[in-house]
C-alpha cells in the first residue's frame, strides 16, 4: 500500500482504503468498492462542508477532548501509556476488537498532531476510545468501600459518549465506531446500567450490518489481509459480547447466526501484526483467538437456549430431551477446546500453565465457567420449580461444586486481584442460586443436604470476602440476604437434628428399652424449618425469583417470565 500504515487503515474516514485497487479498475467496479458494502456511506451520502453532519465537531465541548491537564501532561500521558498496556493484557484477550500495535502507534501519532488536527473525525473518535478505556480499567481497579460513590470512571465515561454523539450523528461511523462502542458496551455492563449496555451493543450491531461488517464479499480483496484480519476479529468479538449483553439484559440476541457470512479470524499471535499490512503464519499456542473460537461455539449454543427456554413462545415445561441434548452438547465442546485452553489440564498440571501466556489460564477458566453456567440455565425450570428427582439434584449440584471449588481456590489463591473480582462475582452467584435452589427443595436426601451446605458456605466466604472492595459483590449480598438466611436456617436445622438423632442413639444404646426414656419425638426438631417453605411462595413468592432478575446475575435472565 502506498505509504499508509496499518494504523492508519480503521479510523479512515469514510469508506475503504483505495491503495489496493488496479488503476484499470472500470466506473462500475469502483462505484461498487465505493458502495455501502465497504464504506459507511454511499459516495453520495458523505457530507459535505454545509452538511449539518460535518457540522457537528464545532459543537465539540473543549473538556471533553481533555485527556490530561497542561501543568501534569508528561505525568499523565505516561500514566494513558500504562493503563493501554493493562487493557491489552487483562481485556483485550477476551474482547480481541484491537490490535496493541496498531493502537499504540496511534496514541503516539495523536501525541504529535496539532490543535486542528486533534478535531478531525478520526482524531475525535480516538479520543473517545481512550476515556472508555480510562474508565473500564478505573472501574475494574475500585476498591472502594461505599456503594453511593459515583460509578468509578463516569466522568470519562460521559466525555467518550458526547464525543461518539458528534462522530456517529446520523448513523455515521466506521470500523474504529464498533471498536469504541464494543469498549463502552464492556464499561457499561460493569458498571451495572444494563438497560444502556443492550442500547450499545444495540447501536453497534446497527453499525455492523450498514458498514456490512456481517458479510466477506469477493470485493474485499481489495483489502489488506491486516484489515481483513481485524474485521473479522471485530465482527466476532461484537457477536460474542452481544450474546453475553442479551443474557445479562434478559432481552432477545440481536445477530441471527443466518445472517452471519464472514469466518472466524486466523489464530495469529497480536504480538506480531500491525507493523505490516501483511500477516505472519498462524501460532495457536501463543494467540488469544482460539479463545474468541471457543468462544463464538458456546455463544451460538446460549441463542439456541435462548430460543428453545427463554424466548416469548417457549414452551414449559421444558423438554427433557432438550436437556438431554444440550447437555451432551456443552460436555462436547469442552472437551473438544484445544489444548492449552483444556481447564481441566490446567488443574491436573500445575506446570502446565508455565508454558503458556498469562491470559490463557484465565481463559480456560472463563471458558470451563461458562459452560457450567450454561448447563444450569438448561435445568433452570427445576432450580425455580425445586421440583427435582434424585439425578437432577446431582447433576446440580456437582455442577455448582465445581464452580464454586474453582473459584474459592482461585480467589484464596495468590494469583487472584482486584482484575478478576467481577468474573469471580459473576459465577460464583450463578452457583449459589443453583444450590440455594437445591437446599430450599424438599425432600432432600441428608448427605446431599450436607454438601449442598458445604458448597454454599463456601459461595457466601467468597462473595462476601470481595464485597469488601466491589460493589457489585455487595449489591449480589443484599439481594442475597433472605435467601442466605432461610438456606442457613434449613442447614442450621439439619445440623441440629443431627446432633439429636446422635445424642438419642447414644443415650439409647445403653438403655434396656428406648420406651423408658420418655423422649418420644420431643428431642427432635423438624426436618425443614416449617417458617420458610420456599416451594409454598411464602417468601415474596419464592425469594429465589429475586436472584433472576437481570440487575442481578448475569447469566440467569427471563424478568418477563419471573414477573418482577
Amino acid at each position: 500500500m502506498s505509504g499508509l500504515q496499518p494504523w492508519d487503515i480503521s479510523y479512515t474516514l469514510p469508506g475503504p482504503s483505495l491503495d489496493n485497487v488496479p488503476l484499470d479498475l472500470d466506473h462500475s467496479d469502483m462505484s461498487a468498492i465505493l458502495s455501502s458494502e465497504h464504506g459507511t456511506m454511499q459516495q453520495e451520502d458523505r457530507p459535505g462542508p454545509n452538511d449539518p453532519q460535518a457540522c457537528q465537531s464545532e459543537a465539540l465541548p473543549e473538556d471533553d477532548l481533555q485527556l490530561w491537564s497542561q501543568e501534569n501532561s508528561s505525568l499523565e500521558i505516561e500514566l494513558m501509556r500504562k493503563r493501554l498496556e493493562t487493557y491489552f493484557v487483562v481485556i483485550n484477550p477476551y474482547y480481541p476488537c484491537l490490535n496493541e500495535t496498531q493502537t499504540l502507534a496511534q496514541f503516539e501519532n495523536y501525541l504529535q498532531m496539532d490543535e486542528q488536527e486533534k478535531l478531525s473525525f478520526d482524531s475525535v473518535q480516538f479520543v473517545a476510545m481512550l476515556h472508555l478505556i480510562s474508565s473500564l480499567l478505573a472501574i475494574l481497579e475500585d476498591s472502594s468501600s461505599n456503594s453511593d460513590d459515583e460509578i468509578p470512571g463516569w466522568t470519562g465515561f460521559k466525555r467518550a459518549s458526547h464525543l461518539l454523539y458528534h462522530t456517529a450523528w446520523l448513523a455515521d461511523g466506521n470500523l474504529a465506531t464498533i471498536q469504541t462502542l464494543i469498549i463502552k458496551c464492556t464499561y457499561l455492563l460493569y458498571a451495572e446500567k444494563y438497560n444502556a449496555t443492550y442500547d450499545a451493543v444495540g447501536q453497534a450491531v446497527r453499525l455492523c450490518f450498514l458498514i456490512k461488517l456481517h458479510t466477506q464479499s469477493e470485493n474485499d480483496q481489495y483489502q489488506s489481509p491486516f484489515e481483513t484480519h481485524m474485521r473479522q476479529r471485530v465482527f466476532w468479538a461484537l457477536y460474542c459480547l452481544e450474546r453475553n449483553v442479551a443474557l445479562v439484559c434478559g432481552v432477545p440476541y440481536l445477530i441471527r447466526d443466518s445472517e452471519i457470512q464472514v469466518p472466524l479470524p486466523s489464530e495469529l499471535d497480536d504480538q506480531s501484526l500491525g507493523n505490516t499490512e501483511q500477516v505472519p503464519d498462524e501460532s495457536p499456542t501463543y494467540s488469544f483467538i482460539p479463545h474468541l473460537h471457543c468462544t463464538s461455539q458456546w455463544a451460538q449454543l446460549s441463542s439456541q437456549c435462548w430460543d428453545h427456554l427463554f424466548c416469548a413462545s417457549a414452551k414449559w415445561p421444558v423438554d427433557e430431551d432438550f436437556i438431554i441434548t444440550m447437555d451432551a452438547r456443552i460436555e462436547y465442546l469442552r472437551n473438544r477446546v484445544p489444548q492449552q485452553l483444556s481447564w481441566r489440564k490446567f488443574a491436573a498440571n500445575k506446570e502446565h500453565a508455565g508454558d503458556s501466556p498469562p491470559y490463557m489460564k484465565r481463559q480456560a477458566m472463563i471458558l470451563h465457567l461458562r459452560c457450567n453456567h450454561l448447563r444450569l440455565q438448561i435445568r433452570r425450570e427445576n432450580i425455580l420449580t425445586t421440583e427435582f428427582r434424585t439425578r437432577d439434584v446431582r447433576n446440580i449440584l456437582d455442577i455448582a461444586t465445581d464452580s464454586v471449588d474453582i473459584l474459592h481456590s482461585f480467589h484464596f489463591s495468590p494469583e487472584f486481584g482486584l482484575l478478576s473480582r467481577y468474573m469471580c462475582v459473576t459465577y460464583i452467584t450463578g452457583a449459589l442460586i443453583a444450590v440455594g435452589g437445591v437446599i430450599l427443595g424438599d425432600k432432600l436426601d441428608s448427605s446431599i443436604l450436607i454438601a449442598a451446605t458445604q458448597t454454599f458456605r463456601r459461595a457466601v466466604d467468597v462473595l462476601r470476602s470481595i464485597s469488601v472492595t466491589l460493589r457489585l459483590a455487595r449489591s449480589n449480598l443484599k439481594k442475597l440476604e433472605r435467601i442466605i438466611d432461610a438456606t442457613e436456617r434449613i442447614a442450621q436445622t439439619h445440623e441440629v437434628n443431627l446432633i439429636s438423632d446422635s445424642l438419642v442413639t447414644t443415650f439409647t444404646s445403653t438403655q434396656p428399652r428406648s420406651s423408658d426414656t420418655g423422649l418420644g419425638d420431643a428431642g427432635r426438631l423438624p426436618d425443614k424449618d416449617t417458617t420458610v417453605p420456599f416451594d409454598q411462595g411464602n417468601i415474596d413468592d419464592g425469594p429465589i425469583r429475586m436472584m433472576y432478575t437481570p440487575a442481578f446475575d448475569a447469566h440467569y435472565w427471563d424478568s418477563l417470565i419471573l414477573d418482577l
